[in-house]
């Protein structure tokens, strides 16, 4: 008998062998996972931030070419407005110089009437 004793206490010895390795191994797979999930957060953040840079850099770049653009398009309007002045002044001179041409194409239709109902004397 006590040779089936030491037989069974000798199996609880393994078992306890066995379930010690096991928590060891569960352990040993906790702290993986712990480690690979504190990787991937950092890695996670590192990625977040280099996405900020990235897109502040995109912003940055944005607001330049739209300041870019408003100065070109304001000397773009300056310019539009002094060629129409500039075309207004011509035609205004243009109607100007038309009225007194009509003027004295009228002045000289009114001598050239006179002259031909002028009596004779």
């Amino acid at each position: 008998m006590p040779l089936l004793f030491a037989a069974c206490k000798s199996n609880e010895t393994v078992q306890e062998k066995m379930d010690a390795g096991a928590d060891k191994i569960a352990e040993g797979v906790k702290e993986m996972k712990d480690a690979a999930a504190a990787e991937v957060e950092k890695n996670t953040q590192e990625i977040k931030e280099a996405a900020a840079e990235k897109m502040d850099a995109v912003k940055a770049q944005a607001t330049e070419a739209i300041e870019e653009a408003k100065a070109k398009a304001t000397v773009a309007i300056e310019d539009a407005k002094d060629q129409a002045a500039g075309a207004l002044d011509a035609a205004k001179e243009k109607t100007v110089e038309g009225l007194d041409a009509a003027k004295e194409a009228g002045s000289d239709a009114v001598d050239s009437t006179n002259e031909e109902v002028a009596p004779a004397q």
